[in-house]
């Protein structure tokens, strides 16, 4: 029964999501309005955040570890992670000004991509072919934000900083960082000297923070 849910699930998700794309390779025929897109952009980011859930839960209660383009290890289906990379392109490309008026939608869309994509266990032989996959269709949405930087760069310095607080995990390992590099690279494109002086700005705190706590702990631990 569960599997046949997810299947119908996934074959609902699978009709939708064609169904926006081929509206938006006919916009002479129909006009998404500002409202329809920040719809569309809010209801891609909540299936994400409600699949990496349930993904995350199916992990954490399964004994085994093994990696696969599934649920059932934490990751998304990559058919789902495809079809909603798919939408978010189509999207920019064919009515950027409209998104222009609901970036916030969008742009919370694009970050649960990617915390679904930092979120992809310890790579693995398999699932590094899965942080390769969804990494690469993220980099082609990346690459295809740049030119509407203007509208975005403010709201991508939060995309950066994940990234760099990503990197101090364990599992952060060469081969995740090569995986993550494009799309780091898109997302940099996007920042103007501005952004970077605030990103600059932010890592500086966060460090100091960070350097605070330790000598709070040490010192913690030396009285005792």
């Amino acid at each position: 029964k569960k599997k046949k849910n997810k299947d119908t699930w996934l074959k609902n998700v699978q009709c939708a999501t064609d169904l926006i794309l081929e509206l938006t390779n006919h916009k002479e025929m129909f006009s998404m309005r500002e409202r329809d897109l920040a719809l569309v952009t809010a209801h891609i980011g909540k299936t994400m955040q409600q699949q990496q859930q349930q993904s995350s839960s199916s992990s954490s209660s399964s004994s085994s570890s093994p990696s696969s383009l599934d649920t059932e290890d934490g990751c998304i289906p990559y058919q789902v992670y495809h079809v909603c990379t798919e939408v978010l392109i189509a999207l920019i490309q064919r009515f950027p000004k409209q998104l222009c008026t609901c970036v916030p939608c969008f742009i919370g869309a694009v970050q649960m991509l990617w915390k679904h994509i930092l979120s992809i266990p310890t790579p693995s032989s398999s699932s590094l072919e899965s942080l390769e996959l969804l990494s690469g269709r993220f980099a082609r949405l990346t690459e295809r934000m740049v030119p509407h930087s203007a509208s975005l760069k403010k709201h991508v310095v939060g995309l950066v900083l994940e990234f760099v607080q990503a990197l101090s995990r364990p599992d952060m390992v060469p081969s995740r960082k090569r995986a993550l590099t494009p799309a780091v690279y898109s997302l940099l494109d996007i920042l103007s000297s501005f952004e970077f002086k605030t990103l600059h700005s932010l890592l500086l705190q966060s460090s100091s923070s960070l350097k605070s706590d330790n000598n709070n702990n040490n010192n913690t631990t030396n009285n005792n």
